[in-house]
């Protein structure tokens, strides 16, 4: 396959040491279970620096023993902006809500949350 670059953007970024932690919670937000029903997602940016991250719902298949695992299923949560040092909480509205695996965070640009 051959590709041709016909042009480019420069984005700015957010540096961030320290990954932005994720957690379900309850509809009185407390923590809770990943597994179940839960209400929002709180991250929680250790950062001094203002950043904006996504958080994806992972559904894992069960490979038989010696294969890799693979997703069956990326649900999108949301994407929010996160001041430094600081918490926010994004709502988990349809099938995001219903339980997963695995919830992800990811960074992603400010302009773009």
């Amino acid at each position: 396959m051959r590709v041709t670059v016909r042009a480019s953007a420069r984005v700015k970024f957010p540096v961030a040491p320290q990954d932005v932690v994720v957690k379900a919670v309850d509809v009185a937000g407390k923590p809770t279970s990943q597994d179940g029903p839960f209400q929002s997602v709180e991250l929680t940016n250790p950062n001094q620096e203002k950043v904006a991250a996504g958080v994806v719902c992972i559904l894992w298949d069960q490979p038989p023993a010696g294969r890799p695992q693979q997703a069956r299923g990326v649900i999108p949560v949301g994407v929010t902006t996160i001041a430094g040092n600081s918490s926010a909480t994004i709502r988990a509205d349809g099938a995001a809500g219903d339980g997963c695996e695995s919830l992800k965070a990811y960074f992603t640009p400010l302009d773009h949350a």
